[in-house]
């Protein structure tokens, strides 16, 4: 299915153009700016929309180079003939391996001088309790024969939530999963998106508590 727009227009999806690195980073940090996650490890909105930028740079640093990055664009407008990022979708392809160590640079640093070394030593807990996660779905997926494609992030701008792009982008990655013969795994901090995840045919494999009651 289609989004439409209130001009009359469609929102579509198209790989990712590194003219739009900045624009996309803003994106993703409002995206997942009311991430339960995110809310429990930063309850200060403002630090967290300080923070989030950051964070998420490292990410379009990353993934962009396997070309499995997507962006979903509104409809051309006359101050953006391309259309507005409303959407992102970044990947890891079967014939890759991401490499955590690439996560660890000069992003990061100035995430810790924004919270400090007790907050960014439990935010580099989660991130790596996650990466293990991720580690473990690979094995299994490996051990039973089947290419794997890594959904690393995906998310939709806050004032477009709730207007079906997130599917929109899923759909496009499951023509892409079909048309390969590969699978994906992915993994979220915020509960509100497993139902979204079921609807494409995700199930849960690995449930853990990352966050300790306050």
């Amino acid at each position: 299915s289609t989004a439409a727009t209130a001009a009359g227009g469609v929102d579509r999806v198209a790989e990712y153009e590194a003219s739009r690195y900045e624009e996309s980073i803003a994106v993703a940090a409002r995206a997942f700016h009311t991430f339960q996650g995110w809310q429990y490890l930063l309850p200060d909105p403002e630090l967290r929309r300080k923070v989030l930028p950051h964070v998420k740079r490292t990410y379009f640093d990353v993934y962009p180079k396997y070309n499995h990055s997507f962006l979903c664009y509104g409809p051309p407008t006359t101050t953006n003939p391309q259309g507005d990022v409303k959407g992102i979708m970044l990947c890891c392809p079967p014939d890759k391996k991401e490499s955590t160590s690439e996560f660890f640079d000069l992003n990061l640093l100035k995430v810790l001088r924004l919270v400090g070394l007790s907050k960014f030593v439990q935010i580099l807990q989660v991130l790596a309790r996650l990466d293990t996660m991720e580690h473990l779905m690979t094995a299994d997926l490996t051990a039973s024969g089947k290419g794997q494609c890594h959904l690393a992030l995906l998310g939709v701008d806050e004032c477009y939530q709730g207007k079906g792009l997130g599917s929109k982008m899923l759909s496009s990655l499951t023509r892409y999963l079909d048309a390969e013969g590969v699978t994906s795994c992915l993994e979220t901090t915020d509960e509100r998106n497993v139902r979204l995840y079921r609807k494409w045919g995700y199930v849960s494999v690995y449930i853990e508590q990352l966050f300790n009651d306050p």
